[in-house]
């Protein structure tokens, strides 16, 4: 499997697309989240079966997040972080 880094993703769109969608509207895989989150992939897995992640099926065997997703759970997070911590 190729690894393409999240600014690459945006460069593709590009260059093949008029149109850019908006960055929440943005595709993120298992590996670019896990990435991004400093975790395994296993703790992505585990955070989609708790409903914290909502999966877009893509084809048999691949997954997707969005973008609006992704910052959603990290503001939730940070909320909770800071409710904590206070």
């Amino acid at each position: 499997m190729t690894f393409f880094p999240p600014w690459s993703i945006v460069i593709m769109e590009t260059s093949y697309s008029p149109k850019m969608a908006p960055a929440d509207e943005m595709l993120v895989t298992r590996q670019e989240l896990s990435i991004r989150w400093r975790c395994s992939l296993s703790t992505i897995k585990r955070l989609q079966a708790d409903g914290i992640l909502t999966p877009l099926k893509i084809g048999a065997n691949s997954v997707r997040y969005r973008m609006s997703d992704i910052l959603e759970a990290e503001r939730k997070a940070e909320m909770c972080a800071t409710a904590t911590a206070s």
